[in-house]
């Protein structure tokens, strides 16, 4: 079956990225039920190994459902760092946090997505530092020693930042940004439930998503609040601003 809804990226991979500085997006995000927008980075180089050994940044994650969507509508968004030997032991719910607005949402005004990125921290915030979402410091400890991963068997041999020079990796790469708005999903990001149209892995996912048209299209409303409208992209690093 073909995709029911086509989605966009746009990344800087390749043309521009930073190794520890500043991001700031201005962005209006979509409302509708199964959207789902992202700021979020990748490392430019897999230095460490394939995902999530080389770490991910989510500066921003949201979905475009109803403030009463049990797992945070358009009023809300979320921050996290993912990292870990393998795929199963993604650490992320450490390195974690949410924040969210009252009596409007992302999808009315335009907003500052914020990171700041340096050798000892990362930081997420709205608009600016004073409303930080996520702060995570690099201490004594390295992100093995944090993750705790010997208790799932990892050996020693399998720490994929075993001969890293600084506790920060895999956050002491170079990340490029993405921009994304994708719809739907099969890796849990939006939970099984009675009233999610689909089942993750079914195998007949995109019909039952498409089945159920009547209900979250509507939803959707007018076609420019359907996409993530973008004001402005910045990235620092050493001082110098990229645009």
């Amino acid at each position: 079956m073909i995709n029911p809804v086509r989605s966009a990226r746009i990344s800087t991979r390749g043309k521009r990225g930073i190794r520890f500085g500043k991001v700031e997006v201005e962005a209006k995000l979509p409302a509708g039920d199964w959207i789902w927008p992202a700021i979020w980075m990748l490392p430019q180089d897999s230095v460490y190994g394939i995902w999530p050994a080389s770490g991910e940044i989510d500066i921003m994650e949201s979905r475009g459902n109803n403030y009463d969507y049990p797992e945070g509508g358009v009023n809300s968004f979320a921050s996290a760092l993912h990292w870990g030997p393998y795929s199963h032991t993604d650490a992320y719910l450490q390195t974690t946090a949410s924040t969210s607005l009252r009596r409007t949402d992302f999808s009315k005004n335009f907003h500052k997505f914020g990171l700041v990125w340096t050798e000892d921290y990362i930081v997420t915030y709205l608009g600016n530092r004073i409303h930080q979402v996520m702060y995570v410091k690099f201490g004594q400890e390295g992100f093995w020693e944090r993750g705790d991963f010997v208790k799932v068997n990892a050996t020693l041999d399998a720490n994929p930042w075993r001969d890293a020079k600084t506790k920060a990796a895999p956050f002491d790469q170079e990340f490029y940004l993405i921009l994304n708005v994708a719809v739907g999903g099969m890796n849990g990001y939006f939970k099984d439930s009675s009233f999610k149209p689909w089942v993750d892995r079914s195998g007949t996912e995109m019909r039952d998503f498409w089945d159920d048209v009547d209900e979250w299209y509507p939803t959707w409303g007018p076609v420019e609040s359907r996409g993530m409208t973008v004001r402005s992209v910045k990235m620092w690093q050493q001082g110098k601003c990229q645009r």
